[in-house]
């Protein structure tokens, strides 16, 4: 009777040990996450969406709008592999077109010269380029992909960047202008009539009357409105229609207003362009393009040393590189801004006759 016993303990151990096995075998092939077949991106196709991580190589479809391609594959699948937001990945096409240290965002850009790996929950994961040629000039959809896993966290602070939010209340704030993210272009010999701050007509983020008072108070005669302007920041038909708003400058009568929804990203690159014109410094247009993240997030260099400088080599030289059209700035601080904004909207179509007027009006 005792060594049935101890047969029965045998053989359940033994079973255990099997179980066990197969559990860490059969999660360990999960890991490989293969690239898969899908449609167009919208909540329609979303819907139609595998819950299941493919296993095999399969096939990719075009994402026309970011210039790049989506997996038949929910982010909330991959993310439940424990793959995190901020995560770097590298991406293998079966041609042999290899795509290393990618990083993966809950957007569709962040450094929009280079992919990313993106999307939110309950969308397909995409594989996206938001400015430039397309991704497809490498590969076809014809080809197959393989995606694993390059650093953890590599991208975290991009990530935090992405999600960082602003309250809509203006008792959080010191002063209307701060609120509004409300202030006058300043750098090189700039005139003290051209101001810069968020939408005057947008009212998502309750900012709208504070700034109409702030464009009476200051005697706004033109508002030159960015919102229109798509987020292609490093296409020719971004620049043109950059051009073409600021040019207004010249047409009509001061003082001045920019402005986009936040007054952040695409007022921020017009105020580069203008300030470069009027010969500002590279830290004279650094420091007014930062002071947008200390009114509305209270980083700078003292408060946030490390967000700071995550936003400045982030989106902050990216708006440089875009205007610059440069593939690497070896000394941004020596670097001539002047002469690029000029080539800049020569690229948008505006004669040299032109900027000439456009610099005489914005200068002292």
């Amino acid at each position: 009777m005792k060594v049935k016993n101890e047969n029965r303990i045998i053989y359940f151990l033994i079973i255990l040990a099997l179980i066990v096995f197969l559990c860490i075998f059969f999660f360990l092939k999960e890991k490989d996450i293969y690239i898969s077949k899908v449609d167009n991106i919208d909540n329609n196709t979303n819907e139609n969406i595998s819950n299941s991580i493919p296993t095999e190589y399969i096939s990719i479809t075009e994402n026309k709008q970011y210039n790049g391609i989506y997996f038949d594959l929910n982010v909330l699948d991959f993310n439940n592999l424990g793959y995190e937001y901020g995560d770097s990945f590298n991406i293998y096409f079966d041609n042999g077109y290899e795509l290393k240290d990618i990083p993966y965002y809950n957007r569709f850009y962040y450094d929009m010269k280079t992919p990313v790996l993106a999307g939110k929950s309950g969308l397909k994961l995409s594989l996206t380029k938001a400015n430039g040629e397309s991704l497809l000039s490498n590969f076809s959809l014809n080809n197959k992909a393989k995606i694993t896993l390059n650093e953890k966290g590599k991208y975290l602070n991009n990530q935090k960047v992405l999600d960082m939010q602003y309250s809509t209340n203006r008792s959080d704030f010191e002063s209307d202008e701060i609120f509004a993210n409300f202030r006058k272009l300043k750098g090189g010999n700039i005139k003290d009539n051209i101001f810069r701050g968020a939408s005057p007509t947008n009212n998502t983020y309750n900012r709208a009357e504070t700034v109409n008072s702030l464009l009476k108070k200051n005697n706004i005669n033109y508002v030159i409105n960015l919102t229109n302007l798509s987020i292609d920041y490093n296409t020719k038909a971004f620049a043109q229609s950059m051009a073409k708003a600021l040019i207004q400058i010249t047409k009509n009568e001061g003082p001045y207003y920019i402005h986009c929804t936040h007054g952040r990203d695409r007022t921020g690159m017009a105020c580069i362009i203008l300030e470069a014109l009027a010969g500002a410094s590279y830290k004279e247009i650094l420091d007014d393009y930062m002071l947008t993240y200390d009114y509305f997030y209270n980083i700078n260099e003292n408060t946030d040393p490390i967000m700071y400088s995550t936003i400045l080599n982030g989106k902050f030289q990216d708006a440089i590189y875009y205007i610059t059209r440069e593939e690497k700035i070896d000394d941004f601080t020596t670097y001539d801004y002047k002469k690029a904004a000029e080539e800049y909207l020569k690229f948008g179509g505006l004669s040299q006759e032109e900027i000439d007027e456009l610099i005489s009006n914005i200068t002292l």
